[in-house]
């Protein structure tokens, strides 16, 4: 059997957008290889969702966002509260944080409109702009047994906003990558599933039965997953029409994606 201490953990802490509703939280994933963990997004809730999945924010590596709207960014600031002032827990590690471009200026505003920092530790900003050839980041680390391992965040420039971004995140394995490639919300876009090709796990983006700007239809997704061919496809970040079962959001997929599509939900669970 396969050690899954060996291997990449993808939790879906919120599968739903900015729309309060009872049974998504609003967009936040949970990433764990070896000794690193990351939020991948943090919505309104992400850090009560993480607590209910067992998952200790005590312990994260960094935050990766995807773009800056407050669906799925709200929870940073509640994160940065946390580690600073938990009772009887000192956080010494530096907390990385990884985005688009204007990833230090949006954060610097927020300490600077809350009147707080971290206490304690220190933030290490990584922008990846593809414009700049900046692109990826990889950390190298020693396990347990003292065997060497890396983990790389790699990002191209999205659609969706003027700083967004696409993100890759993968791990080597028998002289192999691994992984999974992260859309955030974004518009139609063919270079998606090049980004993203033959990638183990494609987690995108299917706000809309129907065409909003900026987002993707169930169509739309099921064309990105066909240039791509990702091992499996979970669709997440569902507005409320998306929920209605007479929608068929995986049928829909399947017109152009006939692989396995994966609709999320909280806490859905993927092993990469």
């Amino acid at each position: 059997m396969d050690n899954l201490a060996e291997k990449l953990v993808f939790k879906v802490l919120g599968s739903g957008c900015c729309v309060p509703k009872t049974e998504r939280c609003s967009p936040g994933y949970f990433i764990k290889y070896k000794d690193e963990s990351f939020l991948l997004d943090c919505g309104s809730g992400t850090l009560r969702q993480l607590s209910r999945a067992k998952e200790d924010y005590k312990t994260l590596t960094g935050v990766i966002l995807s773009h800056f709207h407050p669906d799925h960014s709200a929870d940073f600031m509640p994160l940065i509260q946390a580690l600073s002032y938990t009772p009887d827990f000192e956080r010494e590690d530096h907390l990385l944080v990884i985005g688009p471009p204007g990833l230090e200026k949006f954060v610097k505003s927020l300490f600077e409109i809350y009147g707080f920092g971290p206490k304690g530790f220190e933030i290490e900003f990584i922008e990846l702009d593809s414009d700049k050839n900046q692109n990826s980041f990889t950390l190298y680390r020693l396990d347990k047994n003292q065997n060497k391992y890396e983990l790389t965040i790699e990002a191209i420039k999205g659609n969706h906003t003027e700083n967004s971004i696409v993100t890759k995140v993968k791990y080597k394995s028998n002289g192999k990558y691994k992984g999974l490639v992260y859309s955030g919300d974004t518009d139609f876009d063919p270079i998606i599933g090049g980004f993203a090709s033959k990638i183990e796990l494609l987690v995108l983006e299917c706000s809309f039965p129907y065409k909003i700007d900026k987002h993707l239809t169930p169509e739309e997704a099921g064309k990105i997953a066909e240039i791509a061919q990702p091992g499996r496809l979970l669709l997440t970040h569902f507005y409320p029409p998306c929920d209605n079962p007479d929608i068929k959001v995986q049928h829909r997929v399947k017109e152009y994606y006939i692989r396995q599509v994966l609709v999320a939900q909280d806490f859905t669970e993927v092993i990469i």
